[in-house]
């Protein structure tokens, strides 16, 4: 093959040293104050492309397309495109792409996510059981859960919880529940005791903290 004819002369006239492992070729410059640039047909297949033998032994193959690849002597590799999308592919699985527009998305070895668009100015995490972690610039943060359950933090306090089947929970800042349930009908206590119901119809019978009841139409 090309390639490694190539290489045999390079390695034989002492401009680098080669180790052949069982997936990949790495070098390692003999000169340290210099790079060995050398143009072939690449273990990858990538015909035409230019591969830099960087000082530190890593290797950088630059793709007629424009394309770049920097790969580690541990294995991580960085794959810039010709757009500016920049990716990175680490030994453990770990994966991270960040594009040109802001846009970032983070892969772990667990298989949990984190990503961040820019136009949405939020970021959102994804755990490997599927639950999804939404925070806002403004600081509120949305848990999704797979079981269709959502839970809502605002930063004045408001907490909020949703069930799959419409019904909702809501606590105020200053103690006041509201539930809500799937016909609609509202459950309002106050923290001196006065509870409220207001049903879809629109009437609302209130108890006062002394046990009062009142019917209003």
């Amino acid at each position: 093959m090309k390639h490694k004819n190539l290489l045999k002369l390079l390695v034989l006239a002492g401009f680098i040293q080669a180790e052949l492992g069982a997936e990949n070729w790495w070098f390692k410059n003999e000169n340290p104050s210099k790079q060995s640039t050398v143009k072939f047909s690449n273990p990858e297949g990538e015909n035409g492309a230019t591969v830099t033998i960087d000082q530190d032994g890593s290797k950088i193959i630059k793709a007629p397309d424009g394309t770049t690849v920097k790969i580690k002597r541990d294995g991580t590799k960085l794959i810039r495109s010709a757009d500016g999308t920049l990716i990175e592919e680490r030994p453990d699985g770990a994966k991270s792409v960040r594009k040109d527009n802001g846009d970032y998305v983070k892969i772990n070895a667990d298989g949990s996510k984190m990503i961040k668009a820019k136009d949405e100015d939020a970021t959102i995490q994804v755990k490997p059981d599927g639950t999804a972690i939404i925070q806002k610039s403004d600081g509120t943060i949305v848990e999704k859960n797979k079981d269709g359950t959502k839970v809502i933090k605002k930063p004045d306090g408001t907490f909020i919880q949703m069930k799959a089947d419409g019904t909702k929970t809501i606590i105020a800042p200053d103690s006041t529940t509201i539930q809500v349930k799937k016909d609609g009908t509202q459950l309002i206590k106050k923290p001196d005791g006065t509870s409220f119901v207001r049903k879809s119809d629109g009437s609302k019978t209130i108890k006062t903290p002394d046990g009062k009841i009142i019917d209003l139409e």
